[in-house]
């Protein structure tokens, strides 16, 4: 799911060429804009992938300070929304087709009860609608059912999956792929990826849990760890 935050930071004044050039070379890929606050503060609006509202926070927070160059204090405010809202706020996107709880659980060939999960652990953003019933952007929905087929061409992962010599083939739905950026001061940021995801049948490796179901007549391997960029410097 797509977030859009607004960092502020204690540096004030406009960037000259040459420093929004240095940002942006610092955040390769990332869809950055550099604007000045109303108060006077350099702001980055930046567009972030993430599970849930707090994943995003992180992962922009660290962005922006690993851009700007500058620590964790300096951080003056963060303002962060679903990318829709966004859009909706600055008038740039029509009222969104919304849908209900069991139209979005067809479109994601979930059950009704896994929708509601991932609404209470912030996967999809929902508006409440009475006491019990609640109406999702339908575009968002689509997007989150797209992401399940994603992870088939995501490179970390097939990565970890030729490492192991594991066809892709044997990997459940839906793994779980993290990926953060953390910050050593102010001049080193470095990639720390998680993947969690389930193997169909026994593979006998050090970091695999097999686990067996349906009274041991069917047999899972599943994995969760962890792999570690290296430390980079923009300077």
């Amino acid at each position: 799911m797509k977030f859009v935050a607004v960092v502020e930071v204690s540096r004030r004044g406009e960037l000259t060429v040459d420093e929004v050039g240095l940002v942006i070379d610092r955040l390769p890929g990332q869809d950055v804009s550099l604007i000045v606050s109303q108060r006077g503060y350099r702001t980055a609006r930046i567009v972030v992938d993430a599970e849930n509202i707090a994943a995003a926070a992180t992962h922009a927070l660290l962005a922006v300070q690993h851009g700007f160059g500058l620590g964790w204090d300096s951080v003056v405010s963060i303002d962060l929304m679903s990318e829709a809202e966004a859009k909706l706020r600055e008038g740039s996107a029509a009222v969104p087709e919304l849908v209900g709880a069991a139209e979005a659980a067809r479109l994601l060939g979930r059950s009704p009860q896994a929708v509601r999960q991932m609404i209470e652990d912030g996967r999809l953003s929902a508006y409440r609608v009475g006491d019990r019933s609640f109406a999702l952007v339908k575009s968002e929905v689509l997007a989150a059912a797209a992401r399940r087929t994603d992870w088939k061409s995501h490179p970390g992962l097939l990565g970890v999956l030729e490492e192991k010599d594991i066809s892709i083939d044997r990997v459940l739905p839906s793994p779980r792929i993290r990926i953060n950026i953390e910050n050593d001061g102010a001049r080193r940021a470095r990639t720390v990826a998680r993947y969690e995801f389930t193997v169909l049948g026994r593979y006998e490796d050090p970091e695999g849990k097999i686990v067996s179901i349906a009274e041991g007549q069917q047999e899972l391997t599943e994995f969760d760890f962890t792999r570690i960029g290296d430390w980079t410097s923009p300077d």
